[in-house]
């Protein structure tokens, strides 16, 4: 016979092997649903947060239309999100570089890592800076040269614009990370620290 089992957890990746997860905050449940659901389509900041690496900017106001803009890019909401102040987190895979354009989002190189398999970004833009790990390795823009940043079909979600109250140490320990918070008033940083490489 089929057997499930419930496990509480306090990091993301202990639970990512599950088949299905259940986000609680504060002693209730914020969202249940697959490892990929919960990563891709999060209702809040917190399940956000607490699913990976995120920033979050003031996305203004979600129209009838489910749509929300992000500089000079326009966002298509996911079904359920409500009209009204909103929050826009994305991934940091979730951008792609290409060069300069009218439909993108003006930004700057301010620093790139290589890491192997991955290239680093942190980017300046109108919203501050920006940190990007693009899935392609092939194109490395110089430090300073100008870009568009645009927006994937993935890693990108419309959350509900309510405040999420941080410790009053500045982050909250999670296992092993800290969730900490950027406080860029343009956008706001969320994300685990990334374990020390041996």
């Amino acid at each position: 016979m089929p057997q499930s089992t419930e496990m509480l957890v306090h990091s993301w990746l202990k639970s990512s092997a599950s088949h299905r997860i259940i986000v609680m905050d504060q002693g209730v449940i914020a969202q249940r649903g697959a490892p990929h659901e919960l990563y891709e389509s999060p209702p809040s900041e917190f399940v956000a947060g607490f699913m990976g690496e995120a920033m979050l900017f003031d996305g203004g106001v979600c129209t009838e239309q489910q749509k929300v803009s992000l500089g000079t890019l326009s966002i298509t909401a996911q079904v359920g999100v409500q009209s009204g102040p909103v929050k826009v987190a994305v991934r940091p895979e979730a951008w792609t570089i290409k060069p300069v354009a009218n439909d993108g989002l003006a930004a700057r190189v301010l620093k790139t890592t290589y890491v192997g398999s991955t290239v680093e970004y942190t980017f300046s833009s109108q919203f501050g800076e920006i940190f990007v790990v693009p899935p392609e390795v092939k194109q490395t823009p110089a430090q300073g040269a100008p870009v568009s940043l645009h927006l994937a079909d993935h890693g990108v979600s419309i959350v509900a614009a309510v405040n999420w109250q941080i410790p009053a140490f500045g982050s909250a320990e999670l296992g092993t990370r800290k969730l900490s918070v950027n406080k860029n008033p343009s956008a706001e940083k969320r994300k685990f620290n990334r374990p020390t490489r041996p």
